[in-house]
């Protein structure tokens, strides 16, 4: 990448690419906003704006924070990344494309600055830094700043960068070449192809850990380089996040981390594969040169400390330092987990209909110390999308809460191979737990018909089904986590079986303990 490369095509893909990432994230906040921040969210925007200045979080919602009034922000943020996407923002010159991309910026940075532990990751403060440096690209009949696209990968040089540094200082597995061996269980969300991977030969993950390595470490190097090796360099790095793309759920992180990786393509290499016929002026106007050089000033003034942050002993991971998110510091996966735990509450509604809500806790302080807090706030909470299935849970109907270990499950057949005593004891339990549910629900029934208010039969089969379901044995734990389903949601459990090996994403549960009753 040098001075003398034209840029053309590059702004074109970028930007439309950048309104689909736009367009991706204000679908979301349409369906989570409300629920999570709304006035009657786990985190209302109302309380957080009574004790945070402007100065600290600019945002929109100073003006009005109602429901309806966010709600307005959001929809005129699609209509503006629609407006981005289809490229009509760049047809009616410089002065309207820098408005809508400035709009865009601007109502996306309100969500975030209000948006607090739910808008706290590293991706919300990448697409408002690339945001802010979309608004001085230039509409289809300015000559591209190739200025701004040099800051483009300098953002794309801090993401990757910052989160190898990260690796290396923070866990020793990314040093011993291990971490691969859990990350794939214990991520935040597995897809179908993490089972597969997770499955697969030692080497392969070791081998993953150096590719990392490779990848985050020595690449970002060759961004700057000139062409042929900027291509290689964004190449590689497109290849590594589609490899993260298939091997789990990150959001949109990986995909506006491609999006970076356009600029180290220039019209040289995209005008063999896009054929658009234009004709761009050979200079900038005078206000997109002021506008370019203030930009310039501005982020080279900030980039000081994220700089240093990225060798510094004790760096930051996605951290801000300013309020505006104009230069920030990322890095993800610094420490992986070695086990996976779920907090699940179970209770009934107002219709005394059966809710589940699963809730991650990512480490021992969080599980011991916040569990009841964080689940307090899901049950006080009068919003319905705070519960599974659409369903509000109201304090009086609450279970209780439990602490489940999560693994990947292997499939039925390689067991009944290496251990068919295993499979015996699983597929008795299964039957056995079975028929007692067969058995209590016929005598319910016959109660019910009689109408009577106690039939022994019933409370004797209840009793022995959930003494069968106390069992502490591996073989008994996953008959007791598919049964469980078939109890609580009614459904078959021969469906429940048949899953585990052929989806492969089904979960086995190991130690269960009962935290507290609510």
């Amino acid at each position: 990448m040098h001075f003398a490369t034209e840029f053309w095509l590059t702004r074109f893909c970028f930007q439309r690419a950048l309104g689909c990432i736009y367009l991706i994230a204000f679908l979301i906040a349409t369906s989570q906003f409300i629920p999570l921040l709304g006035e009657r969210g786990l985190q209302p925007v109302r309380r957080f704006l009574r004790h945070v200045p402007f100065r600290r979080a600019p945002s929109l919602f100073y003006i009005h924070c109602s429901d309806r009034f966010i709600t307005a922000a959001i929809w005129c943020g699609i209509a503006l990344s629609l407006f981005a996407v289809t490229g009509w923002s760049e047809s009616f010159g410089l002065i309207v494309s820098m408005i809508a991309w400035a709009l865009l910026w601007m109502i996306y940075l309100s969500l975030v600055n209000v948006g607090q532990t739910f808008y706290g990751f590293g991706w919300e403060t990448m697409l408002a830094e690339t945001g802010f440096l979309a608004i001085f690209l230039g509409s289809s009949d300015a000559h591209p700043p190739v200025v701004v696209m040099w800051l483009i990968v300098w953002v794309l040089f801090r993401t990757m960068f910052g989160a190898g540094m990260i690796k290396l200082r923070s866990d020793p597995c990314w040093r011993n070449l291990t971490c691969l061996f859990y990350h794939y269980e214990t991520q935040p969300l597995p897809n179908p192809l993490s089972w597969y991977l997770h499955h697969s030969p030692p080497w392969t993950h070791k081998t993953g850990v150096l590719f990392t390595h490779f990848a985050q470490l020595v690449v970002p190097w060759f961004y700057f380089a000139p062409a042929p090796l900027c291509y290689l360099a964004g190449g590689l790095t497109i290849l590594f996040q589609i490899t993260l793309i298939l091997s789990g759920n990150l959001s949109w992180l990986n995909y506006i981390t491609i999006v970076l990786c356009i600029p180290c393509f220039d019209d040289r290499l995209l005008g063999r594969l896009i054929s658009i016929s234009h004709s761009v002026p050979m200079q900038m106007t005078l206000v997109h040169k002021i506008a370019v050089g203030a930009l310039t000033v501005i982020v080279i003034a900030l980039s000081w400390r994220p700089a240093r942050n990225l060798f510094s002993r004790r760096q930051l991971m996605n951290a801000s330092f300013e309020p505006l998110h104009l230069v920030n510091t990322y890095g993800a996966f610094g420490a992986v987990t070695r086990e996976r735990f779920e907090v699940v509450i179970k209770g009934t509604d107002a219709e005394k209909k059966e809710f589940f809500v699963c809730l991650r806790a990512t480490h021992s302080r969080m599980r011991r110390q916040n569990s009841s807090a964080r689940i307090g706030i899901v049950i006080s909470s009068p919003n319905p999308a705070t519960a599974a299935g659409g369903r509000a849970p109201t304090p009086g109907n609450i279970c209780r809460q439990s602490l489940y270990i999560a693994r990947l499950t292997t499939c039925i057949k390689p067991r009944l191979e290496a251990k068919p005593d295993y499979l015996h004891q699983t597929g008795r339990a299964i039957l056995i737990r079975f028929l007692l549910v067969i058995g209590r629900g016929v005598a319910c029934r016959y109660a019910h018909a009689q109408k009577r208010s106690r039939n022994y039969g019933c409370h004797v089969a209840s009793v022995l089904l959930g003494l069968s379901q106390r069992g502490r044995s591996r073989a008994s734990m996953v008959g007791f986590y598919q049964i469980k389903t078939t109890v609580d949601r009614a459904n078959g459990f021969y469906s429940v079986v048949a899953s585990a090996c052929k989806q492969g994403s089904q979960l086995e549960i190991h130690g269960l303990r009962p935290l507290r009753l609510l």
